[in-house]
């Protein structure tokens, strides 16, 4: 199956292959798409709604940050019936895993698992990702996706656990 690329509100490649994971829930595989202009208000939001819990004791930028901090990135997207149940923001120049945000109402129902299988299949290994140490149940959603923790990091206003994704 062949998309295109699009970003949000940047330029980005176009014409990419994107392999299809099959080990993927199949009805969030059937609705995993690139992101469009139209989808900037939604990753916003979700990245609003789940920063407290992503990036705790981290202030909340302004949503200016959001469109800096992704720009040149692939982000695909799971739409939900009430909005975006959630995207994934990938970095192919590190490979990395920049954000993968799941709206709560659509957690425990395979969005987190489809958006990384496709990263996982988008990026060269090793890939890698951040994750706040505190943030409990991200941290054993990855471990259960097969992840294991390389370093943690605990700096003046950044501390992170540092994660290598399973090879696909």
């Amino acid at each position: 199956m062949q998309f295109q690329v699009a970003g949000l509100g940047v330029e980005l490649d176009s014409g990419a292959d994107v392999a299809m994971p099959a080990q993927a829930p199949r009805a969030c595989l059937q609705r995993l798409r690139p992101a469009e202009p139209a989808d900037q208000g939604e990753c916003l939001r979700i990245w609003r709604e789940t920063w407290p819990e992503a990036f705790s004791g981290t202030p909340l930028p302004p949503d200016e940050e959001f469109a800096r901090q992704t720009m040149g990135e692939e982000i695909f997207v799971i739409p939900g019936d009430r909005g975006l149940a959630g995207f994934v923001s990938l970095w192919l120049e590190e490979p990395f895993v920049h954000f993968l945000l799941v709206d709560g109402r659509y957690r425990r129902q395979g969005v987190g698992e489809a958006l990384l299988r496709l990263a996982i299949s988008r990026l060269h290994p090793p890939v890698h990702l951040k994750c706040a140490p505190g943030n409990a149940e991200a941290l054993a959603f990855y471990a259960r996706m097969g992840c294991s923790e390389v370093e943690r990091v605990e700096v003046p206003g950044n501390a992170y656990v540092r994660l290598r994704l399973p090879a696909g």
